[in-house]
């Protein structure tokens, strides 16, 4: 078993390095982000609500709001995240290839703490395909298999990690709910859409 996952680990990141390279020579990953600011560098809206609320009567600044196109998103921290991960395993991989060395520099230079592994993974924006038309094509593959290596090395440190306990279970009650409507509409003669659905035996 411990050879086939070396095998898996190898193949993802031979993948990764390879679909990183391709991604970069078409651009980083860039998305637009919501500032809300109160200092006196002030450029963009003036959001006079919150600069009462904040800035009377003593003023610390200019409330405001600005929309800026940023580095520093949830995907490109899972990439990140990746890269390290796949750098550290197998560092030759990254010296071989230009694109995927500046890519890699350039997004450890604009995010200055992508956080931890479970953190990024839980991100909604992490789990959900990118729509965006520019760069579905070539950066959602890349952000399935940088999700897939991340995935696995969570469950390495959730093993090593000796102090962490389960302390419950996640499950989906919606079926569960279904069901016991159907049961109790029965009665009252309502044929629910579950118990419609299913085939006759």
């Amino acid at each position: 078993v411990a050879q086939n996952s070396s095998v898996l680990d190898l193949l993802l990141d031979v993948v990764f390095v390879k679909r990183f390279g391709d991604a970069a020579r078409n651009g980083l990953l860039r998305q637009y982000r919501t500032y809300r600011n109160n200092d006196w560098n002030f450029k963009g809206r003036l959001d006079v609500s919150r600069h009462i609320r904040e800035n009377l009567p003593l003023p610390h600044g200019i409330a405001y709001v600005k929309r800026e196109i940023d580095l520093d998103v949830p995907v490109n921290r899972m990439l990140l995240l990746a890269s390290q991960v796949v750098q550290r395993r197998r560092p030759d991989l990254f010296d071989n290839n230009e694109d995927v060395t500046d890519a890699f520099r350039i997004l450890r230079t604009g995010i200055a703490d992508p956080g931890d592994i479970r953190t990024v993974l839980s991100c909604r924006d992490c789990r959900e395909s990118i729509s965006h038309p520019f760069y579905r094509e070539t950066w959602e593959p890349l952000r399935q298999i940088a999700r897939m290596i991340l995935e696995e090395e969570k469950w390495q440190i959730f093993q090593e990690d000796a102090e962490e306990e389960v302390s419950g279970v996640v499950f989906d009650g919606a079926w569960l709910w279904e069901e016991y409507l159907a049961a109790v509409l029965a009665e009252c003669g309502y044929n629910h859409c579950v118990r419609s659905q299913q085939p006759e035996s």
